[in-house]
């Protein structure tokens, strides 16, 4: 599959809003069926299976963006493709900027950009590009021991709140603001968005979640976890 930052970034925002509509549909089923009402409780049962076929519909396309290609081998949670699926947008924006400065006529143009601390763009690429690696060790260091689950889940937890921050309140946040209203320079302006948009996409999902997918199974779809 191609890969694209606006898809991904699309089935982020939809995970995010799906998750936000129903962030647990046994909790709804159990009270449901606690209740005088066989009608409702089958409702609610119905509703609960479509949301969770949703859901795993939307996870689907992530992780077949994602997961191939990223290097990091198969993912263990919803909670950590969200965060590689980050990673993913802001190391490919970044190549995006990369190429730019390459570009001889766009050299004076850089220095209009709030780059403080940083001298120039290439700097700043670097230390972005440094900070995404570096939040993904946390947890990929405890991914798959039993025995480190505990460790695992607090290492995610952690990562999601220092990718948000890396957008809002680092050294990096500074030219990330300024390119982003650069309505003159497209070019700068929307890898810059994207990047910004990736980074804080409010998801909060529990690290245990496990990767969903809808996979075919002769004519009909199930749902399944992904290995």
């Amino acid at each position: 599959m191609t890969f694209s930052s606006p898809s991904l970034i699309r089935h982020l925002q939809e995970l995010a809003r799906q998750i936000t509509a129903r962030p647990h549909p046994a909790d709804a089923l159990y009270a449901a069926f606690q209740g005088n009402s066989i009608a409702h409780a089958f409702a609610t049962h119905v509703e609960a299976d479509d949301h969770v076929c949703a859901m795993a519909a939307t996870v689907g396309h992530i992780k077949a963006e994602v997961a191939p290609c990223d290097g990091l081998g198969a993912a263990d949670s919803i909670s950590e493709l969200v965060l590689r699926t980050q990673r993913r947008i802001v190391l490919a924006e970044l190549d995006v900027l990369s190429d730019l400065t390459a570009e001889p006529s766009t050299r004076d143009r850089w220095t209009a950009l709030a780059f403080s601390p940083f001298e120039q763009l290439d700097d700043w690429i670097s230390y972005v590009g440094h900070k995404v690696n570096g939040i993904a060790q946390w947890w990929i260091d405890y991914r798959g021991q039993a025995a480190e689950r505990a460790e695992y889940r607090a290492a995610l937890r952690k990562a999601h709140v220092a990718m948000r921050n890396l957008a809002e309140r680092t050294k990096a946040t500074p030219f990330l603001l300024d390119a982003i209203v650069r309505t003159d320079w497209p070019a700068v302006q929307a890898p810059c968005s994207r990047i910004s948009i990736a980074l804080t996409i409010p998801i909060d999902v529990d690290p245990d979640m496990p990767v969903l997918v809808i996979a075919p199974r002769s004519a009909e779809h199930v749902v399944e976890r992904a290995s």
